[in-house]
């Protein structure tokens, strides 16, 4: 007589993200531009459906948008409004200590969890720890550097010491397959994949000392919150692409000669931009010790201090006349290894 298997049922994980600023799924990232977080929140909820029972409750959600996946994406007024649908056995509370408060009083099931995707600021980190603390709740965080930055901030503010809570785990990093041949480099063109509070001012400043020395050096602008326009300011060299859908987004950096990210002002707990230029093979600029650049490119060919704008001049004059670095991908930003270190983690809590 065969033996019998048991299969043991789903275990069911619960994302709630009480800030995203628009609705978003597995299809809008097909027809719009995503930020980071809900690009990340999407690709690591849609890896993990494939072995658990996932829901993504999103405070702005409307409807689904057309594309029919294992996760299931609803709406939520409010987090009273889930009272009786927070059974689970993982709840993943995203950026927000003060929903996490809320939905631990109403949890009923397994482990809670703070998933921190920004570096902590005085104001938005109010009450961090406390709230971890009375969740009884893990944290997870993106980079080491992140991880250490929450740690100190807590430890800082409220003498709370969350470092066993932590848990470091990379988004995963995936640009679509190359079909056809390789998009032919522009060496003029730079590429910066930021808006205008994400030191967008410096970079043109910096732009300014590398088009002084490179006349035909042209800078390429992409982010949602800019204008598509084919001239931006009084640089007819500087364009703005404005919002590019992620395909549209890695044509783009595989088109560039590097990510020209020369600004010193907002520390990243991960920047996907510059990860998604590694995996293309394409160098960036960017400034050595801000949040995880040092971590996320591990190379000190592509990190100066960016505030020097002659030393930045000086560093690419180097790679136009020598050639530029090729960065290599790192696997555990693959998506099986993300999902690898997901599901561990899940299982070890329980």
């Amino acid at each position: 007589m065969p033996c019998r298997v048991e299969r043991r049922p789903m275990s069911s994980v619960v994302f709630l993200d009480t800030l995203c600023p628009f609705p978003y799924d597995a299809a809008t990232a097909q027809r719009r531009a995503l930020g980071p977080v809900e690009t990340t929140v999407v690709r690591v909820a849609e890896a993990l459906a494939r072995h658990h029972s996932v829901t993504v409750h999103q405070h702005c959600w409307t409807e689904r948008t057309g594309l029919d996946t294992a996760v299931a994406y609803s709406g939520v007024d409010d987090v009273p409004s889930l009272a009786g649908r927070l059974t689970c056995d993982h709840l993943v509370v995203l950026n927000a200590p003060h929903t996490l408060a809320q939905a631990a009083r109403r949890f009923r099931g397994g482990k809670l969890w703070l998933w921190l995707h920004l570096m902590p600021a005085r104001r938005g980190a109010a009450g961090l720890g406390a709230s971890v603390i009375a969740a009884d709740a893990g944290v997870i965080v993106l980079s080491e550097r992140q991880g250490a930055a929450v740690a100190a901030h807590v430890r800082a503010e409220e003498g709370i010491d969350l470092t066993a809570r932590i848990r470091v785990i990379p988004p995963p990093v995936i640009v679509p397959p190359l079909r056809g041949p390789r998009p032919e480099v522009n060496p003029d063109r730079l590429l910066f994949a930021g808006g205008p509070h994400e030191g967008l001012d410096d970079v043109i400043r910096a732009f300014a000392a590398v088009q002084a020395r490179r006349p035909s050096a042209r800078l390429v602008l992409a982010h949602p919150d800019l204008a598509h326009s084919y001239a931006y300011g009084d640089n007819p060299a500087i364009r703005s692409l404005g919002a590019l859908p992620h395909g549209e987004m890695v044509r783009c950096m595989r088109e560039s000669f590097c990510l020209f990210h020369a600004e010193a002002r907002l520390p990243r707990a991960f920047s996907l931009s510059l990860a998604e230029a590694a995996v293309l093979g394409v160098p960036a600029i960017a400034h050595a010790g801000l949040g995880a650049n040092d971590e996320v490119l591990a190379d000190p060919r592509q990190l100066l201090d960016v505030t020097d704008r002659a030393a930045v001049a000086e560093r690419l004059e180097d790679w136009w006349r020598e050639g530029r670095p090729v960065p290599a991908p790192r696997p555990e930003w693959s998506r099986v290894s993300v999902v690898q270190q997901w599901r561990r983690m899940l299982a070890e809590a329980g």
